[in-house]
């Protein structure tokens, strides 16, 4: 498949889990369908941003809140990113808080479980940033010890975790922001490599992985110093326990259960 066709998510998520079917369908229905069809010994399917799709039915819904912009504190589109009422959250089987800080205490974990008033289970996870690879060479890694300047293109909804872990590490960048799922222009990399080129020193292009899905279609930077974050996801606490959720559902689930 080609990542125009397809999306960046979809692209990832393949080239992370190559062995999985990774199906793609503006319709859930149709496309559950298709894959029980194509694939009818699929036992389990995950389905990405599904909460507001009414239409199909789901076994075991997981409702993500970004904990830089909190679902108590967001609004109902086109004022805020909510696509229906918070009150919806009753619906969800867990809710997981996404994209925490490192040392997030109990005492912060603790209000924040108030103020989404859910009754129950509330996990918190974090984003783990865990080595920077070439985008035409997947062989080749680099550390963060090793970069001191970079040129940051992200095409993302929040970017902010990325710009707190490179301040972390006292990396100096410069910030060339797009819309989420934006669809890259050869001007658009003409003016990123430029800028790369203007900067003093020894200075790389850094990317998000999502976005390396698309850069990586453009000639022009296989000759740069083009570098993607691999990230990873973990839980602050009790993840035995969310894995223990997932599993007693789907091993209770399951047609030969």
């Amino acid at each position: 498949s080609d990542v125009k066709l397809v999306g960046d998510e979809p692209m990832q998520a393949k080239q992370n889990f190559p062995n999985q079917i990774v199906a793609v369908d503006h319709n859930r229905v149709n496309g559950v369908l298709n894959i029980l069809h194509d694939h009818p010994k699929t036992s389990v399917i995950i389905l990405d941003d599904a909460f507001q799709h009414r239409s199909i039915k789901i076994g075991f819904n997981i409702l993500l809140s970004d904990y830089n912009r909190p679902l108590h504190s967001d609004y109902i589109m086109p004022i805020g990113n909510l696509r229906e009422k918070s009150s919806a959250i009753k619906r969800a089987d867990c809710v997981i808080i996404t994209k925490c800080p490192e040392n997030l205490s109990k005492i912060e974990a603790d209000s924040i479980k108030e103020k989404i008033n859910f009754n129950g289970n509330v996990f918190f996870s974090k984003i783990i940033y865990d080595k920077l690879i070439a985008l035409n060479e997947s062989s080749r890694i680099i550390k963060f010890e090793n970069i001191k300047k970079v040129v940051l293109v992200t095409a993302i909804a929040q970017n902010k975790p990325i710009i707190n872990h490179l301040k972390s590490k006292d990396i100096d960048y410069q910030l060339v922001q797009f819309r989420d799922h934006y669809n890259y222009k050869k001007k658009d990399i003409d003016r990123v490599i430029d800028l790369n080129k203007n900067i003093e020193g020894d200075s790389i292009i850094l990317t998000t992985e999502k976005d390396a899905q698309k850069l990586k279609e453009f000639e022009e930077l296989k000759s740069q110093p083009v570098y993607y974050l691999k990230v990873s996801v973990d839980f602050l606490w009790n993840k035995d326990k969310f894995d223990k959720k997932l599993n007693d559902y789907v091993r209770s689930n399951q047609k030969n259960s």
